[in-house]
């Protein structure tokens, strides 16, 4: 996935910064003999799990995210630059967007770790229960540099996209705790859930019922790929 990721910077000529917490993901991507001698000094086997699956879960992450990119046909991405060269900003709840990019479909801006204000993770106050609340993915028609530019517009979001590295058995209860209560508090136009493992098909229908579509199996080379590219073309098309 990571050479995967790598080809497409190479490809639309942008970089990627790596920002806040998220320098060992920086390691992994830049240099893996560094990201590897940094895993195994880490004092425990519990924080080298810990550590692996967040690792994991971002690159995961990244790659989907090109996937919606390639899907949208960008052509460029804008928003942020360096020395003339544009870079997409990762961040948890960063205030500013991942990038912009330029598409048939108009300018399209997302995120990764989306938090629409600094409070964000007290929305259990308002839900009746404390819920982890930064979407993997957003996706929005328009330009919107600034996060809180995009909250204060009204605007709705175009799609949302979970993304699900683990087998179904290990994320299942996220379906109760996480996934719904994003559809109800977001009200997404579309909502996807990417899992790179299969999902029971009485998984799928209960979710559909909810209005969130689920792409499994969706890994390199893979046949659902065209089934998520499908899906994001068509988001837009009714957008």
């Amino acid at each position: 996935m990571i050479y995967e990721i790598e080809e497409y910077q190479r490809l639309k000529g942008f970089e990627i910064s790596f920002m806040g917490r998220s320098r060992r993901l920086k390691e992994a991507f830049s240099d893996p003999e560094l990201y590897y001698y940094t895993f195994m000094s880490l004092p425990s086997d519990k924080s080298r799990l810990m550590s692996l699956r967040v690792i994991r879960r971002w690159i995961y992450q990244i790659w989907t995210l090109k996937l919606a990119c390639e899907a949208l046909k960008a052509s460029k991405f804008k928003g942020h630059e360096y020395e003339g060269r544009p870079y997409w900003w990762i961040e948890q709840g960063s205030d500013m967007c991942t990038s912009i990019m330029e598409t048939p479909f108009e300018d399209v801006t997302f995120w990764l770790e989306f938090q629409p204000g600094s409070g964000a993770h007290m929305i259990g106050m308002f839900v009746e229960r404390r819920v982890p609340i930064r979407p993997d993915i957003v996706l929005v028609k328009g330009y919107f540099e600034w996060t809180r530019d995009f909250v204060e517009s009204g605007k709705a979001i175009d799609v949302i996209i979970e993304c699900k590295e683990d087998p179904f058995d290990k994320w299942k209860g996220e379906i109760e705790s996480q996934i719904i209560p994003y559809q109800k508090i977001f009200k997404p136009r579309n909502f996807i859930v990417a899992s790179l493992e299969r999902v029971p098909e009485t998984a799928k229908e209960r979710l559909k019922k909810q209005g969130i579509d689920v792409v499994d199996d969706l890994k390199p080379n893979s046949e659902s790929i065209k089934e998520f590219t499908s899906s994001i073309v068509k988001a837009f098309e009714r957008a």
